[in-house]
């Protein structure tokens, strides 16, 4: 998997690409077979290889998978394909299982038939959601902490995904250019596609790598309660030797990029021991080292660990439906205190200030200086994103409608308007180095996507605005909002939603970005658009004398004291909230600025008079 998709996104974003393709036109395509560089038809031969074998994998861990539950050998009987056909349909891991071949398959189709950049990129995005069921199968879903297992363990895929694939997509290169044998009129040209390749894996391996260190380290003390168990267990002591083994590939990583990187810029390795060939003995080593990681990565999921599950013999309501036990009755201080963490936004929010922040320093370490208005704007969002995912709103959001309806209005209204404001789209059009080879880095794709007719759709005030109250109305009478409060999946897939739509709404009612969202009468007439399909379903929660969910918020709001009908009142009434105060803020900042523009253009012509 790691392998196929990591050379799905080399020929996706990292490989450049010779040919007829002019460098400034990046919506053209390429036309012909023969247009594509060697490198590409590599990576992309590379891609639909892995996928056949990923695929065929996927299919036997399913099959076998069964046979091990079941404790039936392999077979071709009618017995076996009922009780095969009924783990698929009814079993968590049989459905995880099928899942992850039907993404593989798709993938590897798909691979064979797309050859634009766009095309490879979306299944790049496919194939990497195929560590969601991946994670939901193993140890982490039946641990204590649930949410924070699932969480880190899909963080410790993709890292490993993005680190691994990628280290074996550059050895399977290096391989097929070795089997080409390129003259030695070609071998300069070579260096400086080595040189420009290994550096724009090596900052994709980098994330990959603290992706990967972070989020096992945290699944490690999820796992281990005493650090005697590190040597008394099994489990322990391969954790230990994977550890050890990490600790010896980040440094090899460091040696590449300090050291065996810079060497190659201006080499033509004429010579046997040229930096060249120093590099691909190094990635030799790292990739058999990272096989036996792998290895044992494998055999750790399939060892059970020292405290993998507790027996609760009187469980209550909370943590049968949750997960958790109840927290404590809501106070004010607990509102800023209370903590459960979820890692996939925490890494998210982390990433998103680490790259503000350094390109921030980095225009004004250029001689521009960029706005503490805008910096301090970013700060407070990455922070409210943080607080709305982990602390008390999410975790109240569990167990109490009202506290349900604050989590999605901080996301949907608060959070999108405070990034928007920072304008982190001219920042990275700044920062962002440009690609002058064909291929699409984050500056091109930048412009690709906010220069498109599709986002200027998406971002007109009235679209937008109608489709985000459109979806929360569906979104709050329909199974879709039992699937967020009982899954992982569902409980990012909502986060995800509401986030993205509440910034495509905070774009287009800015006018920033969108061609046909600068017209100040219809942002006005979306506000209140919005703000009446949220006025009709705060009326319906707020008169309705059913409970929403009774089967879940009815039992938690019980074990809390607490009336569910009331507090579904109370969430009725917080609907209200942000949708009027932006429209509060909006119209004032409207009036102000046409106040002020009235003011210049009199003093202007009193000057003239």
């Amino acid at each position: 998997m790691a392998t196929a998709v990591s050379a799905a996104l080399f020929a996706a974003a990292i490989l450049p690409m010779r040919g007829k393709l002019a460098t400034g036109s990046f919506s053209q395509q390429v036309r012909e077979e023969d247009e594509l560089s060697p490198l590409m038809k590599s990576a992309l031969l590379i891609s639909g290889i892995a996928g056949l074998v990923w695929t065929g994998a996927a299919l036997a861990v399913l099959v076998y998978s069964y046979s091990l539950i079941a404790g039936e050998p392999l077979s071709a009987s009618r017995e076996f394909s009922r009780g095969f056909f009924n783990y698929v349909q009814s079993v968590e891991t049989g459905q995880a299982w099928i899942a992850v071949v039907a993404i593989s398959a798709t993938f590897t189709t798909g691979l064979f038939g797309f050859r634009s950049r766009k095309g490879v990129l979306l299944l790049v995005l496919l194939g990497l959601s195929a560590i969601i069921p991946i994670a939901l199968v193993g140890h982490s879903a039946s641990a204590e902490n649930h949410t924070e297992a699932v969480t880190s363990l899909v963080l410790h895929i993709l890292g490993l995904t993005l680190w691994v694939g990628g280290l074996f997509v550059l050895l399977l290169l290096g391989l097929a250019q070795w089997v080409q044998k390129p003259p030695r009129s070609r071998r300069s040209e070579t260096c400086r596609e080595l040189d420009l390749v290994v550096g724009r894996y090596s900052r994709v391996a980098s994330v990959g790598l603290a992706l990967t260190v972070a989020s096992g380290v945290i699944n490690g003390m999820l796992r281990i309660r005493n650090v005697s168990e590190l040597l008394t267990s099994e489990y322990g002591v391969m954790l230990l030797v994977k550890t050890g083994a990490t600790v010896l590939l980040a440094g090899i990583g460091f040696v590449l990029r300090q050291w065996v990187i810079p060497q190659i810029r201006g080499a033509d390795d004429d010579s046997k021991h040229g930096p060249v060939t120093r590099l691909w003995r190094l990635i030799w080593v790292e990739a058999l080292l990272m096989g036996a990681i792998i290895g044992v990565s494998t055999v750790l999921a399939r060892t059970a660990p020292p405290s993998n599950e507790q027996e609760y013999l009187d469980a209550t309501p909370a943590l049968i439906l949750t997960g958790y036990e109840m927290p404590p009755d809501p106070e004010l201080t607990l509102w800023a205190i209370l903590w459960r963490p979820d890692w996939l936004w925490t890494a998210v929010a982390i990433t998103m200030a680490i790259w503000y922040l350094r390109s921030m320093w980095r225009l004004e370490g250029a001689g521009e200086k960029w706005p503490l208005s805008r910096s301090a704007s970013w700060v407070l969002g990455v922070v409210l994103l943080v607080w709305a995912t982990s602390g008390a709103p999410a975790v109240y959001g569990k167990v109490l409608f009202s506290a349900h309806i604050l989590q999605l209005m901080v996301i949907t209204f608060l959070i999108p308007v405070l990034l928007v404001f920072a304008d982190p789209i001219t920042l990275a059009r700044r920062t962002a180095r440009g690609r002058e080879d064909g291929t699409r880095g984050p500056k091109e794709w930048l412009s690709q996507i906010f220069t498109s007719r599709v986002f200027s759709f998406l971002a007109h005030p009235l679209v937008s605005g109608i489709y985000l109250g459109v979806s929360s109305v569906l979104f709050s009478f329909t199974p879709a909002f039992r699937f967020s409060l009982e899954y992982l999946l569902g409980n990012g897939l909502m986060i995800a939603h509401f986030l993205t739509v509440g910034l495509i709404f905070s774009y287009g009612i800015t006018g920033a970005y969108a061609r046909h969202a600068r017209g100040t009468p219809s942002r006005l007439f979306a506000l209140v658009l919005l703000l009446a399909l949220f006025a009709v379903l705060a009326t319906v929660l707020s008169a309705s004398s059913q409970v929403l969910e009774p089967e879940w918020f009815g039992v938690l709001a019980q074990e809390l004291q607490i009336s569910a009908l009331a507090d579904q009142q109370v969430g009725g009434k917080t609907l209200w909230v942000l949708p009027v105060a932006l429209l509060a803020y909006f119209t004032v900042r409207e009036v102000l600025h046409r106040i002020g523009v009235r003011a210049q253009l009199e003093r202007s012509e009193n000057e003239q008079a």
